[in-house]
């Protein structure tokens, strides 16, 4: 058992550092016309995770089994009728033939699974079997998984030291991570093509004039997204006594400033919608701190300085000034607009340089005199999603298949009106019932756009931007409402009748521990922010964190030990 336990604690200790490589290096297995095959590292150590965690589970069943077998031996030695009085009712039988999973019945554990087996059971009306086949496989991996981290992991005894190592190497790792963002930029703007930095194809300078950094992940919102946890944990610690407040700003200063180097509008607004809700609980229990706000507020300050810079030095036409107003005016949706509106002494030097580079091509200044392919706030990107919300949305009200009713979808309408007679043009579909209580099946949410609009989807591959939607497309109401249920019975069972939740073993009235949890605002505030980041992008491999970080640091940071080993 030694070995597996310490492999399974060695597995939990490498998740945060793991999690950071959600893209690079990946794995290409191949790819058909309505998905890639790829396999990354976080997917890789899911699966080693729960396959050393279901051999621990296994081994802690059975030597369980072996105990009771044990006790119930003693127990009918013990009722011989020469021992009497209360040495006959010892109490060291009775953990023995207690549940050994606390917190948890078999009732409740059925009950948690109802989502993944009718996530799993869609897969017979889905229009992409391969693609339903895998994401109901990652789904049950992250199911047992969680179960693991929650409930498996207190039998197999914790480490002297857990938590201030776990949190050692997630905050080592945020720091390599957040070096090699910088670095991605600096590199950039150096000039070092994009195949070399890693950068996507809409990160470099030539997008806004300054570079917005993706890490090792597929783009900058999942790396945005990625450094939610430690940047909220290292807040969160600032509220703490006994702990090097400098040390601990420092990283908070660096691990904020990264994030909003990614620039990357869903994971700065659920980071700003967290910090309201960190700042609401620190008040509330006279634990506030002015760096709470000073820090994050200081760190966008610096990053906006350094897009100026990177703005200037990079090989673009741009200022300091615009590259700044331009970041204001994108993270504001085009409300803020500060950008310079009449020509500048810039603006001049600017067309006597181009007209130099005209006459000179091959001279350095021409090649430094590259524009920048957006002015400030992108609205296209907005649309984009909204259309494709749109689409998936009317996809599950009228799927393609029983001839039940028709439904006519106008094109070419004013404000987007689909719903229009009188547009140029209009498609009629059929209204299918059965797509709005049961989806069209885990997995095919591509496939059913592209077959219900395929003028406007043009590819199978096709995404929702919105995992909430794609849910309700793919799932439909009952998925979306086991998934509700699945979130009442973790965090308020106490609506539930006793027996209902926990069978016949019911004694007490529910309850859950989330809200006694000694680190209720840090997970508060992280899984709402996850929620909201969950309204900009649907990918479930690339983004392991939101389903696996919250139980960890749930399990690391319960109980009374120190948050981290940073006291004075």
């Amino acid at each position: 058992m030694k070995p597996f336990r310490k492999l399974y604690f060695g597995l939990l200790y490498i998740l945060p550092a793991i999690l950071f490589f959600s893209y690079y290096p990946v794995i290409r297995l191949g790819s058909n016309s309505s998905m890639n095959f790829e396999l990354s590292l976080p997917l890789i150590w899911l699966v080693i995770f729960d396959i050393i965690a279901f051999v621990g589970m296994v081994s802690c069943s059975r030597s369980s089994f072996i105990g009771i077998k044990r006790a119930s031996t003693r127990t009918a030695k013990s009722d011989s009728p020469v021992r009497t009085g209360a040495g006959a009712d010892s109490d060291k039988t009775r953990p023995a033939t207690e549940s050994q999973y606390k917190g948890i019945s078999d009732r409740k554990f059925f009950l948690f699974a109802l989502f993944p087996l009718y996530a799993t059971l869609s897969i017979f009306w889905s229009s992409n079997h391969t693609r339903a086949i895998l994401t109901a496989g990652i789904i049950w991996l992250l199911f047992f998984a969680i179960f693991a981290i929650v409930y498996l992991s207190p039998l197999f005894g914790l480490p002297s030291k857990f938590r201030p190592t776990l949190l050692k190497a997630f905050f080592i790792s945020c720091i390599i991570i957040c070096v090699v963002c910088w670095g991605q930029c600096i590199l950039d703007v150096c000039g070092i093509a994009r195949e070399h930095t890693l950068l996507c194809v809409g990160c470099v300078s030539q997008t806004f004039g300054f570079p917005h950094p993706s890490g090792f992940a597929i783009e900058p919102q999942f790396m945005g997204n990625l450094l939610l946890a430690p940047t909220l944990l290292s807040l969160w610690i600032l509220t703490k006594p006994k702990i090097r407040v400098a040390t601990v700003a420092v990283l908070a200063f660096l691990f904020s400033s990264t994030l909003f180097l990614t620039f990357s509008r869903g994971a700065i607004y659920a980071f700003a919608v967290a910090l309201v809700i960190l700042l609401i609980f620190t008040i509330a229990q006279h634990k506030f701190r002015p760096a709470l706000i000073f820090i994050p507020v200081t760190a966008f300050i610096f990053t906006l300085i350094a897009q100026g810079i990177f703005s200037v030095v990079g090989p673009t036409r741009e200022t300091f000034v615009s590259g700044v107003t331009k970041s204001i005016h994108q993270l504001s949706l085009g409300i803020i607009d500060l950008r310079p509106q009449e020509i500048t002494i810039r603006e001049e030097v600017n067309q006597v340089l181009h007209e130099y580079a005209t006459e000179h091509p091959s001279s350095l200044v021409a090649q430094r005199m590259e524009e920048s392919k957006f002015d400030g706030y992108i609205a296209e990107s907005t649309d984009i999603r909204l259309g494709l919300n749109s689409i998936a949305l009317q996809t599950w009200f009228a799927a393609p298949g029983a001839n039940l009713r028709t439904v006519r979808i106008g094109h070419d309408c004013p404000h987007n009106s689909f719903f229009n007679d009188t547009c140029a043009s209009y498609t009629v579909i059929n209204y299918n019932r059965y797509s709005i209580l049961f989806g069209v099946g885990l997995g095919s949410a591509g496939t059913a756009m592209h077959r219900a609009f395929p003028e406007v989807i043009t590819t199978p591959k096709e995404i929702v931007q919105n995992q909430p939607i794609s849910l309700l497309l793919e799932l439909g109401l009952i998925g979306i409402i086991l998934i509700v249920f699945s979130l009442l019975l973790a965090f308020c069972p106490q609506i539930f009748p006793a027996k209902f939740v926990d069978g016949r073993s019911a004694t007490t009235k529910p309850t859950s521990t989330f809200w006694q949890h000694p680190a209720l605002p840090l997970l508060l505030s992280l899984m709402v922010a996850y929620l909201v980041t969950l309204q900009f992008f649907s990918g479930l491999p690339n983004a392991l964190q939101i389903y696996l970080l919250p139980p960890l640091l749930y399990f690391a940071l319960q109980g009374n030990e120190k948050p981290i080993a940073l006291s004075k």
